[in-house]
């Protein structure tokens, strides 16, 4: 689940995260460090709205990549950031 992935991201850096806000409506229950969840975050909160561009950005870069390694499987079709990306 993807709220899940929130505790899964905090956990490494628990010692250096004292609160987290979560995009969704829920937290998930194992996160190490206080938390709110905010349905529909990215579009009232800027860290949260940053912390989902640069998300975007990333896994269009990593599916441009693969690609390019396996071409027969069409990956870059699955490139949706409407951010431009140089």
């Amino acid at each position: 689940h993807e709220s899940d992935a929130a505790a899964v991201a905090v956990s490494p850096t628990s010692s250096q995260v004292s609160y987290a806000l979560i995009d969704g409506n829920r937290v998930p229950k194992d996160m190490p460090c206080e938390s709110e969840s905010i349905v529909k975050g990215d579009s009232s909160e800027y860290s949260i709205a940053a912390a989902s561009i640069i998300a975007k950005v990333t896994r269009d870069r990593i599916m441009r990549d693969y690609a390019d390694m396996y071409p027969k499987y069409n990956l870059d079709q699955h490139t949706h950031s409407a951010t431009a990306i140089s």
